[in-house]
């Protein structure tokens, strides 16, 4: 009799907990660099690549966009996923005869799944933030 109380117990705070965190309406985690609604997917990598600067802007997914006082040809890639969208951002810039190339990606989600007051903030973040910040040292 005490095992099965014991066992139907555990059920119960099983399926509570599972519950509890199932419903929770994300991202409740602490922010990523300031950012909820916005994720770092890959980390801003850096390197050298030896070929000569050069950009073909395409006035849709490349550019080039001067960022304080540096050049840049920045080419931007999207892909969509359940409930978010994955951006890699490629950010190259002259280094003498070379070209320093930046890369990263970030994850933004659809903020369209949020109820309010969340999907106003989410889309006030995505709106206000700018990938740039992350490639200025």
């Amino acid at each position: 009799m005490k095992r099965n109380i014991f066992g139907v117990v555990v059920i119960i705070i099983v399926v509570l907990g599972f519950w509890y965190f199932m419903d929770t309406d994300t991202p409740e985690e602490v922010p990523e660099n300031g950012l909820t609604y916005i994720k770092v997917a890959e980390p801003v990598v850096t390197e050298t690549v030896t070929r000569p600067f050069a950009c073909a802007p395409d006035g849709e997914a490349t550019e080039l966009r001067r960022i304080e006082d540096s050049l840049y040809c920045v080419h931007i890639a999207s892909e969509g996923a359940a409930g978010s969208v994955y951006h890699t951002f490629t950010y190259d810039t002259p280094a003498g005869s070379a070209t320093d190339s930046t890369t990263f990606t970030l994850r933004y989600v659809q903020c369209t799944n949020y109820d309010e007051p969340k999907q106003s903030a989410c889309m006030e973040e995505q709106d206000t933030f700018s990938p740039d910040s992350l490639v200025i040292n």
